[in-house]
């Protein structure tokens, strides 16, 4: 519990480690993007039914890049350029919601102006 009395863990871990540290809102907000890339790729390789080895090819890397990118642990490259790429050969997702969480992180940040 904080000093105010919450037991939100949300609230929690944004009073011990974001509000007196924009680097780190930074850092969570990169994350974020990447999973939501990762799990873009992942629903779109599933939806449209392709292997892993033909959706990397027809993307231009690897499967273990593939596989890095659908874990949002993409270290090689460019992975909003990989997310274009899916995109703009294969659109939205039809099946399946792109997964997107609040930003729950910056939202609170706003109210601290950090």
């Amino acid at each position: 519990m904080t000093e105010e009395g919450t037991s939100d863990a949300m609230e929690i871990l944004y009073e011990m480690f974001v509000k007196d540290n924009p680097e780190m809102l930074v850092l969570i907000e990169k994350a974020r993007k990447e999973s939501n890339i990762g799990h873009y790729i992942y629903w779109i390789r599933r939806e449209k039914k392709i292997s892993e080895k033909d959706f990397a090819e027809s993307l231009g890397i690897s499967i273990r890049n593939l596989r890095d990118v659908e874990d949002a642990d993409f270290q090689n490259g460019d992975i909003e350029a990989v997310y274009k790429n899916a995109f703009d050969k294969y659109g939205e997702l039809t099946k399946h919601k792109h997964h997107s969480d609040s930003g729950w992180f910056t939202e609170r940040a706003k109210k601290d102006n950090v």
